[in-house]
């Protein structure tokens, strides 16, 4: 990386295998092969995965480990970003689509932030990580969502108020 931010990378890649993986992919010499269509991610998994780090984010804050708790409800949110950009067939790779999800969408998501490392504040921002992991499996996949509404919301409810 240059002192201008300007940032330099080389890869290698086997001859058969190199071809275009975005659309702003520019050919400066030689020759490439075939673009592959972008494997996409599959919505059960990133639903899953949300369900699953909200798990943790609720056991972490129910221990008292903010840190922790700051890292899984991310998790749970970068989830829900997939899933968003995947239903507004964005890019969900990084998050490259957020910025171009609904307005109404990229405010919910920013709801989700977690403020100050304090009880309260982890327990608000999971409680709408979750809500908002619900709102995109609800829009993807109904009958999953359903299965989970019950079980994620029971681990949003009966999350303490303190800690020991």
């Amino acid at each position: 990386m240059l002192s201008s931010s300007l940032q330099v990378d080389l890869s290698f890649w086997a001859a058969d295998r190199f071809a275009a993986s975005a659309a702003s992919f520019r050919l400066l010499f030689g020759e490439s092969n075939e673009p592959r269509p972008a494997r996409s991610l599959a919505p059960g998994v990133l639903i899953g995965m949300g369900w699953l780090y909200a798990l943790h984010a609720r056991s972490s804050i129910a221990r008292g480990r903010a840190l922790q708790a700051l890292h899984m409800i991310n998790a749970v949110r970068d989830q829900v970003i997939a899933l968003a950009c995947l239903r507004h067939e964005l890019p969900t790779h990084e998050g490259r689509g957020v910025d171009d999800l609904p307005a109404g969408l990229r405010e919910n998501l920013a709801e989700t932030l977690v403020r100050e490392l304090d009880g309260r504040e982890l327990r608000r921002a999971f409680a709408v990580s979750v809500g908002t992991l619900l709102d995109e499996a609800q829009q993807i996949d109904p009958d999953r969502e359903q299965r989970l509404r019950e079980t994620v919301w029971g681990l949003v409810h009966t999350l303490p108020e303190h800690h020991g």
